[in-house]
């Protein structure tokens, strides 16, 4: 199944690279954009997804009956960098999870523009083009730390950027590219050593969180007892040797 599903995902990543032109629209919240071509690569997926598994579930960005069921659901962010995509700013990516019991068993995240296809399934590490991926082993001091802003949430943005100040104060530096899913892929690639962002839809994070976690990295959304796929929270993610100094400032700042 997860052949097909990578297949699926880089048949959908062309409607990425496509040139024709893509409408744009504006959706509730601060700077919430969906283009058409976000609904054409979702429609693609679903009906993709659905021949895969038949009977199966979605819970989706840009769908309006959303759930997350105990039966196979899978969470779909058609187009994580929409943003990007609008600018061509060329760093956006497919992401899509598989999740039973409402735990994500399946993690592929597509990045058309570098052909760089991520996957992981639970227990059997994570991948990049074939090639087995794992994070990296930073000294905190060294670490770079990559975040999100939460752009819908604008009342979350002072937090957002007190949070980063720390961060450039402690570590080495601190990055921000636009894309969750993207960011996760980084770090588990060794190519950063922590994210953060105050407020994430489970289609931004679901399959990064298996993928990150699978290549060694610990993840948590704070304020939670456990991981959760249900609805937006906080996430944090970070290298074992990194994660607490991250976790601690994330937490300090976002639970009080």
């Amino acid at each position: 199944m997860l052949e097909k599903i990578k297949y699926a995902v880089k048949e959908a990543g062309k409607l990425i690279l496509s040139d024709d032109a893509s409408e744009i629209y504006i959706k509730e919240g601060h700077a919430n954009l969906v283009t058409q071509r976000d609904i054409a690569v979702q429609e693609y997926i679903i009906n993709a997804l659905s021949e895969i598994l038949p009977g199966s579930h979605f819970f989706a960005e840009e769908k309006s009956d959303n759930e997350l069921t105990d039966e196979y659901t899978w969470i779909i962010d058609p187009i994580d960098g929409t943003l990007n995509f609008i600018h061509d700013r060329r760093c956006s990516s497919i992401s899509v999870a598989l999740a039973k019991d409402k735990e994500v068993i399946i993690g592929v995240i597509y990045d058309p523009y570098k052909d760089e296809l991520y996957y992981a399934e639970k227990g059997r590490g994570a991948w990049c083009n074939g090639k087995g991926i794992h994070v990296a082993n930073t000294e905190y001091k060294y670490a770079v730390i990559s975040f999100g802003t939460s752009p819908y949430r604008s009342d979350l943005t002072e937090k957002s950027m007190e949070i980063a100040k720390k961060f450039m104060l402690s570590c080495a530096d601190i990055r921000r590219i636009g894309s969750a899913a993207i960011e996760f892929c980084d770090l588990a690639s060794g190519r950063t050593d922590g994210f953060f962002e105050l407020e994430l839809s489970p289609w931004d994070y679901a399959a990064g969180f298996l993928i990150a976690s699978e290549a060694g990295a610990i993840v948590s959304n704070p304020g939670c007892e456990k991981v959760s796929y249900d609805r937006p929270h906080c996430t944090v993610a970070a290298i074992p040797g990194c994660f607490e100094g991250v976790y601690n400032t994330v937490a300090e700042i976002y639970l009080k």
